[in-house]
């Protein structure tokens, strides 16, 4: 195993930490749109965007994971 494969390694493990905190966060978000009750509100809005933001957070750190895997595969691939 190279140095190259640790620090990826280490990337990905970073991401899937990232990954679950989006996520928690999602959850967190979910509840809080849930309690506001008035849809039209400011706080409701405001809310609803970070949701948003956060979704695409969560999306965006799964294909940079999908594409650390394939770096990680190619490596390994190459060492054999």
């Amino acid at each position: 195993m190279s140095a190259d494969t640790i620090r990826i390694d280490q990337f990905i493990s970073l991401l899937d930490t990232m990954y679950k905190e989006l996520w928690n966060h999602s959850e967190t978000l979910e509840k809080q749109l849930d309690s506001i009750g008035d849809m039209d509100s400011d706080e409701y809005k405001f809310k609803e965007i970070e949701d948003i933001s956060n979704n695409g957070k969560i999306l965006a750190t799964q294909q940079i994971m999908s594409l650390a895997h394939a770096i990680l595969l190619g490596q390994e691939k190459e060492g054999m």
